[in-house]
């Protein structure tokens, strides 16, 4: 999830070290981010496997609205 937040301009790359969930977190700055983007709530919670975040993180990167 952090490697396609980094590719789509979310996320620095240096933030991007495998820890998520902290209340300070760049990752779930990132997730808000993102969610704000693509339509999506932007509650900071990338959610479960099946969750709307995880599934359109999942789509090709070409679909998907990279950050400003």
């Amino acid at each position: 999830m952090q490697d396609r937040l980094v590719a789509l301009g979310y996320l620095e790359a240096r933030h991007a070290d495998g820890l998520v969930g902290r209340s300070r977190s760049a990752t779930l700055d990132a997730i808000q981010a993102f969610q704000r983007s693509n339509g999506l709530k932007p509650d900071r919670d990338p959610g479960g496997p099946n969750s709307q975040t995880r599934q359109r993180l999942a789509l090709p990167i070409a679909k998907l609205v990279r950050a400003r």
